[in-house]
């Protein structure tokens, strides 16, 4: 609670806890507090929050920015949207759901969910400050946007594929968890969809885990344009899960991480895609874009090399021969 130097009121408290993956320090807790204060003494007053003051500097201090009212936005984010009635349209589709009680106690908002399941956190591919221009001021400065401005998760979204300008995979070790983004796909009406895995940090499963590369077979001409490797992938893995078609389970489908070099002279190779999957028994097609130097070697390889994530001590590597045309 907050306590006054002297005689004042409080209304509108919002008290906010969370945690989030900091850059720098890793797993922090967040304190968000916010209220309306009325002075009522004589003269000037001040309010006390009880917080371990000791270790704490202004960097521990985030402003708002522009969004004064963010904490009470976020009570309001959460409240139950009304069902309608039996014979009237439900708004936006929404079925019955436990209801959120937000009541006030005392000068405080208390905020209480019945509905167990954990919120929906966004995580930022990029943490840092997007230093994204929001006003200049009348003397032409330019104000930047605040860490705690909404717009800094314009660039939070992960991306599938390698050199995007974003990330393709999320370490979250609080929850134990590796998230890939592996692949997209585009349907004909435009609809984007993603395809993703989970791994856990605690382990694999009791199955051996195994892996195979295939000889690559070139196409196209790294001399004029560029050249593409292509490799199968083998998951080698008895499979100990459904049936073939069946969604792909965590104990027969495994992750690779792939890393590609070419050998020779004003050669070059470079991976669309680090990251592979296959179910238990199946296969998948890697492919590798090469290029050739005007004054390259006349013979290049490529060499690819995959590496479980579930064991990392299983490798593969495989070579893929070209020859630049004159």
């Amino acid at each position: 609670m907050c306590v006054s130097m002297d005689r004042a009121a409080f209304s509108g408290t919002t008290v906010y806890a969370g945690r989030r993956h900091h850059p720098a320090h890793g797993l922090i807790h967040v304190l968000g507090y916010q209220n309306t204060p009325h002075n009522l003494a004589d003269g000037p007053n001040a309010m006390l929050l009880h917080l371990p003051a000791l270790p704490m500097t202004r960097e521990n201090f985030l402003s708002a920015g522009r969004c004064q009212d963010i904490l009470t936005r976020m009570v309001d984010a959460v409240r139950r949207c009304p069902v309608a009635a039996d014979d009237q349209m439900a708004w936006m589709g929404w079925e019955p759901r436990p209801a959120v009680e937000v009541f006030a106690h005392d000068v405080y908002t208390v905020l209480k969910d019945e509905d167990r399941a954990p919120f929906a956190w966004v995580v930022d591919a990029h943490p840092e400050d997007i230093d994204l221009v929001d006003f200049h001021r009348p003397d032409g400065t330019a104000q930047k946007i605040t860490m705690g401005d909404y717009r800094q998760l314009s660039d939070a979204l992960f991306h599938a594929g390698a050199d995007s300008g974003s990330q393709y995979e999320y370490l979250d070790p609080a929850n134990r968890l590796h998230f890939y983004v592996l692949d997209l796909e585009r349907d004909r009406s435009g609809v984007l969809s993603y395809t993703v895995a989970v791994r856990s940090l605690d382990g694999a499963g009791p199955q051996r885990r195994g892996l195979t590369l295939h000889r690559g077979q070139a196409t196209g001409d790294a001399s004029h344009s560029r050249a593409v490797c292509t490799f199968g992938l083998d998951n080698t893995t008895r499979a100990t899960g459904g049936p073939a078609g069946a969604p792909a389970t965590s104990v027969d489908s495994d992750v690779y991480r792939l890393s590609a070099k070419a050998v020779g002279r004003g050669w070059s190779a470079w991976l669309p895609n680090r990251l592979a999957t296959a179910r238990a028994g199946g296969s998948v097609d890697v492919e590798v874009a090469v290029a050739a130097e005007k004054d390259a070697a006349r013979q290049g390889t490529v060499v690819l090399t995959a590496r479980s994530e579930s064991d990392p001590h299983r490798t593969a590597k495989a070579l893929c021969r070209l020859s630049g045309h004159r």
